[in-house]
């Protein structure tokens, strides 16, 4: 079961309005989850998220684990706010995107047992995606190939700007083109996955990633990551578009 499209859109259109003059401190108890009325629970949910991000760590975490206690016995509630938790925290458009939160709250989703098979793999390879190439990390990349199959390994060294690109996604091709001439300091290296031939355009080296989805979130392409000439994450994980 998936709750997704005018819901999740909704949701991150509430995110964009600022309520932090509440405690996150027994927001649960204050307001219990409910979705009867499901706009109210978006309105609350949302209030929640902002919360959480301006919160300390572990007192987000304890209402995340509040949360999800409180909605083991509904288990379509349960689906609904761990679409919300996903639509949030995760999501690149949400003003509240909080990978080390995310990381939290799939991790205890998923410990309950009550999402299972596709849903379960999907928000798993979520949690490895939000947890790669975080700022002040060692870059991590895929294994790479060259447009005939052979193998390269990349030499650090440089600032360098590195673009996940899916080679059947229309609005990657485009996004290659709106940021060939983008930190004019770095080297462009586009990250191909996908079938079809490596691209052609000036600005950047090309090179065929494999098994991109067991590191990133390619269907979140295009997004791009630089690292530093050190070899460490500059600015991680972000959109394109």
């Amino acid at each position: 079961m998936r709750i997704y499209g005018a819901i999740a859109a909704a949701l991150l259109a509430v995110l964009a309005v600022s309520c932090k003059t509440e405690s996150i401190k027994g927001y649960w108890d204050r307001h219990a989850p409910d979705i009867s009325d499901i706009r109210t629970a978006e309105d609350e949910f949302s209030k929640f998220a902002e919360l959480a991000v301006a919160a300390p760590e572990e007192d987000a975490q304890a209402e995340i684990d509040h949360l999800f206690d409180l909605l083991k016995k509904d288990e379509v509630a349960f689906y609904v706010y761990t679409e919300w938790t996903v639509s949030a925290f995760y999501s690149a458009a949400s003003p509240c995107r909080n990978c080390p939160l995310f990381v939290y709250s799939m991790n205890r989703i998923l410990s309950d047992g009550i999402i299972d098979g596709y849903d379960a793999e999907m928000y798993t390879r979520f949690v490895t995606a939000c947890s790669t190439n975080l700022v002040g990390d060692k870059v991590t990349l895929p294994p790479l190939r060259d447009e005939r199959g052979s193998e390269i390994t990349l030499e650090h060294g440089q600032t360098t700007l590195y673009m996940v690109v899916n080679l059947t996604c229309p609005s990657c091709l485009k996004a290659l083109d709106k940021y060939a001439d983008f930190r004019p300091d770095a080297v462009h290296i586009a990250l191909c996955s996908g079938p079809g031939r490596l691209p052609s355009a000036a600005g950047w080296e090309y090179i065929r990633a494999v098994n991109t989805d067991e590191i990133y979130d390619v269907d979140a392409a295009p997004f791009y990551f630089v690292e530093n000439a050190d070899g460490t994450i500059e600015t991680t994980y972000t959109r394109a578009l």
